[in-house]
């Protein structure tokens, strides 16, 4: 086995664990977004319920 073919195969392996790593990140990054999203408005919807419950 050449040089060239271990730098090869080491630049392949970096190439597929950085687009693995970047699609984890962008699917983390999404469920973040919407437990944020989810949790504000469930914070809404509790603040609109006690709201309701005083009058």
């Amino acid at each position: 086995m050449g040089i060239e073919e271990k730098h090869l195969e080491v630049f392949i392996f970096f190439r597929h664990l950085f687009i693995n790593l970047s699609a984890c990140f962008h699917c983390f990054f999404t469920v973040f977004l919407c437990l944020i999203y989810c949790h504000k408005a469930s914070f809404k919807s509790e603040k609109r319920i006690k709201i309701s419950l005083y009058y």
